[in-house]
């Protein structure tokens, strides 16, 4: 017995313990990982939100303006590009199809997200004469 006894004295961990702890590490690592890439998919998704909004928003108020008050392509404001890590808005008016009788309407609502720039564009065509009712 005295094998035995020199062996538990000397401390440390056996290789069914190590196993164990690395196992239990990993299932540990795996929780916080997913929840991780739940958080960080929730972000993402709320600023593709935010971008839609703000260019559904723009849209239907140039739908309400009357055809020959539309206003020229350039950049808007819009109090929700806050919410955006370098957020800004750019409105794009071009005649459709060479027609002078309709207009392309293109919104383009760009930030920063993990270094990277993003983008979501909405587009529609708003005709002369053409009655546009709220939604």
């Amino acid at each position: 017995m005295p094998h035995y006894e020199e062996y538990y004295k000397k401390g440390g961990f056996t290789l069914l313990e190590s196993i164990i702890a690395a196992g239990l590490l990993a299932a540990v690592m795996t929780v916080f990982l997913s929840i991780w890439v739940m958080v960080a998919a929730g972000a993402r998704a709320e600023r593709l939100i935010v971008a839609h909004h703000i260019a559904s928003t723009r849209i239907d108020e140039l739908r309400q303006t009357a055809f020959e008050a539309l206003p020229s392509s350039g950049p808007f404001s819009n109090p929700m590009l806050a919410e955006l890590p370098g957020g800004s808005a750019q409105l794009t008016i071009t005649n459709y199809r060479d027609s002078t009788e309709m207009r392309q309407v293109q919104v383009m609502v760009s930030w920063l997200e993990a270094g990277a720039a993003r983008t979501y564009a909405l587009d529609t065509v708003i005709a002369r004469g053409a009655t546009h009712a709220p939604q």
